[in-house]
């Protein structure tokens, strides 16, 4: 079965604290992260065979201004 991506959601909150738990040691610090990450910046869950196998975040980041500058 192929992978799914999608929009992560409050319903998501349990299995993304469990995936979290490991790197941030502790049950609370994880579902400080992952609250604080489906609050305010873009999250997208993989799933497969509708459990979550990863997770994508991604947030806007200010920057000087570009114009004109090569890359």
């Amino acid at each position: 079965m192929k992978p799914i991506f999608r929009d992560a959601n409050k319903s998501d909150l349990e299995a993304l604290w469990k995936i979290y738990e490991k790197p941030y040691g502790k049950h609370a610090s994880a579902e400080k992260f992952i609250e604080m990450y489906l609050d305010h910046y873009s999250v997208k869950v993989i799933e497969r065979e509708e459990k979550i196998i990863g997770t994508l975040v991604w947030f806007p980041r200010e920057t000087q201004n570009l114009v004109g500058q090569k890359f």
